[in-house]
């Protein structure tokens, strides 16, 4: 079975839900989630979660997203895309200063509410199913974050404007046009938008269903490896851990009597693998791996090594009781390894490590 992560670029015209069953398809397995919903009009990175890996989406939701985007000025529409019905017009071009002065306003934190088409739940069902039998939503305006939004160019003749974007999660794009045409009081909707990057996963490093498909079809190993277009990597060389063990020599200091000793920084072991994760090229061939570790998704979660035994209990449900994890406080959530595998995802509570979900991957 495949467990980890897919930096997937999605193709316009296909929903994330689409996305995923092609690729549950391509790999043959039952289990696959995404990570923070692409429109069908939109495309770029959707990182997409296999087997096990299924279990960290939830710590993995708050990351920064970029996108870029096209405004088209002087209409908007039921859906504030290209593909709802009209139901504003104007006849107002906005210039560059007038632009550049109101999105000042939407940097920072603000206040958006999200599309009437979109992926909210309201008491239960979704608001574009609400939408599209007729029925008049109504959604709570939330709190948002945007770090960062340019201008990119205006295209006078075709009364458009391209932009740049990062943000926290839950911003809706859709919502960032309509917002700005309102303010400039010529309306807006969005004709083109791509995300280039989810946390770690970054738009030059993604690969399409084709390619997906076709490398996963020529490997020729039992983890699904390919030519990947890029040796790029996904993350720090260095994660905080804490090493069990006994009697074992760590970075200059002895562990005794399996008590455990803070140890931060410990560089990853030349393991012909990549920062993040990728296969780096052997002797052998020129493939890299496009899979991406669970371990190298959940690379800024602090991590704890523990002994086999320990890990055995862990799989059970079981707690156990780690000493001396200078650093964490009681709540924190973080990761239990074995060598590079990952056991679980955990809660410390006064001494006590208690697993909250599960991987069974341990061979």
């Amino acid at each position: 079975m495949v467990n980890g992560w897919l930096n997937l670029d999605k193709p316009t015209g296909m929903s994330s839900a689409q996305a995923v069953t092609q690729i549950k398809r391509i790999f043959g397995i039952k289990k696959a989630g995404h990570l923070g919903t692409l429109d069908p009009l939109a495309s770029g990175v959707l990182p997409i979660a296999l087997g096990e890996a299924t279990k960290t989406i939830p710590y993995l939701s708050c990351n920064l997203k970029a996108y870029n985007f096209t405004i088209k000025w002087g209409k908007q529409t039921t859906t504030d895309d290209l593909g709802g019905d009209i139901i504003r017009t104007s006849t107002i071009k906005p210039e560059y200063n007038q632009i550049n002065c109101v999105i000042k306003d939407f940097i920072g934190e603000i206040t958006q509410t999200p599309p009437q088409f979109s992926a909210v739940k309201i008491k239960g069902a979704r608001a574009y199913k609400l939408a599209r039998s007729g029925q008049k939503v109504n959604i709570k305006p939330r709190r948002v974050k945007i770090h960062e939004l340019k201008l990119i160019s205006l295209d006078t003749t075709n009364n458009s404007a391209d932009f740049s974007m990062i943000c926290g999660s839950g911003v809706y794009v859709r919502s960032i046009a309509r917002d700005l045409g309102i303010e400039l009081n010529c309306f807006g909707h969005i004709t083109q938008l791509r995300r280039t990057m989810v946390g770690d996963f970054k738009e030059d490093e993604s690969v399409t269903i084709e390619q997906t498909a076709q490398l996963h079809k020529h490997c020729n190993s039992d983890l699904p490896v390919g030519c990947h277009p890029s040796a790029q990597t996904l993350g720090s060389r260095y994660t905080n851990t804490y090493k069990s063990c006994n009697r074992q020599k760590i970075l200059g200091a002895y562990v005794k009597n399996n008590v455990r000793d803070a140890i931060s920084l410990i560089p990853v072991l030349d393991t012909g693998m990549t920062e993040g994760g990728r296969m780096a090229e052997d002797d052998g061939g020129n493939t890299k791996s496009f899979i991406i570790p669970i371990e190298s998704a959940l690379k800024s979660m602090f991590k704890v090594e523990i002994s086999l035994e320990e890990a055995e209990k862990i799989r059970k449900g079981q707690e156990i009781i780690l000493n001396n994890l200078r650093g964490l406080k009681n709540y924190d959530i973080f990761c239990t390894i074995v060598g590079d595998v990952p056991i679980a995802i955990c809660s410390f509570t006064h001494g006590y490590v208690k697993p909250v979900r599960v991987f069974n991957i341990l061979k």
